[in-house]
């Protein structure tokens, strides 16, 4: 039953001897007292060594590689130059999708996203799937002032709302434009 014991903690017993024999302290090989303190307490410290081994393999095991790879879960994930057409049209803020006059929607065509005073030229659209997408663009504004943004639009099932934010869909909730309102006396 010993042996059992020994073989299944044999990595922390392992890591605790090579420690002993190669002592270093403050990145000098030294004959220090702490590594001889590990190996006093080898059967109790053993156990917790290899437990964190266990846990560090069974995380990037459990993981899949996605940290190692950007975190990203997404499959067949493509760059291109246009915005997909199931994002363009005018997007306001109202609900009922009725824009009305003195709002400043966005308007999303394949070259950009454009905002009150602003025009968006898209440098890198990356596509997720059909209702996630990444913009990076460059904005050019009244008063020549000019910046790069970078923004995810997530598009709802039904194409009619869209949430222009980040990765995981936090931001403002856009609605798509049915009607355009020329005054409050129309109804």
């Amino acid at each position: 039953m010993k042996y059992i014991w020994y073989l299944l903690c044999s990595p922390g017993y392992i890591t605790l001897f090579l420690q002993f024999l190669n002592p270093i302290e403050w990145s000098k090989g030294r004959n220090v007292a702490k590594t001889a303190r590990a190996w006093r307490y080898r059967h109790f410290l053993a156990p917790i060594l290899t437990a964190f081994y266990v846990f560090i393999l069974f995380a990037i095991v459990l993981d899949g590689g996605r940290s190692a790879s950007g975190g990203s879960s997404y499959h067949n994930v493509t760059t291109s130059y246009a915005i997909p057409e199931q994002f363009h049209g005018t997007w306001t803020l109202n609900t009922d999708g009725i824009h009305h006059r003195g709002e400043d929607p966005d308007t999303i065509h394949s070259y950009g996203l454009n905002r009150h005073e602003s025009i968006g030229e898209v440098t890198t659209v990356t596509i997720y799937n059909e209702s996630k997408i990444k913009i990076d663009q460059n904005v050019r504004a009244e008063g020549d002032a000019e910046w790069s943004e970078t923004f995810f639009l997530h598009l709802a099932d039904d194409q009619q709302s869209l949430v222009i934010g980040d990765e995981s869909g936090n931001g403002v909730t856009r609605f798509k434009c049915r009607v355009v309102k020329m005054s409050d006396d129309q109804n």
